[in-house]
């Protein structure tokens, strides 16, 4: 289902970036998390 994947996307897209403001990723990890999030949720849009 569309929609979940893009909901899913969206929570873990806002956790990685959470994560990363409180200091626990580098840029690097973040930029890895969020290319894996986008691989394995594939959503429609993608809001950057």
């Amino acid at each position: 289902m569309e929609i979940r994947n893009e909901l899913r996307y969206l929570l873990s897209v806002g956790l990685w970036e959470r994560m990363a403001a409180d200091g626990l990723l580098t840029k690097e990890e973040l930029a890895r998390a969020k290319r894996l999030s986008a691989e394995r949720y594939r959503p429609g849009t993608v809001w950057e």
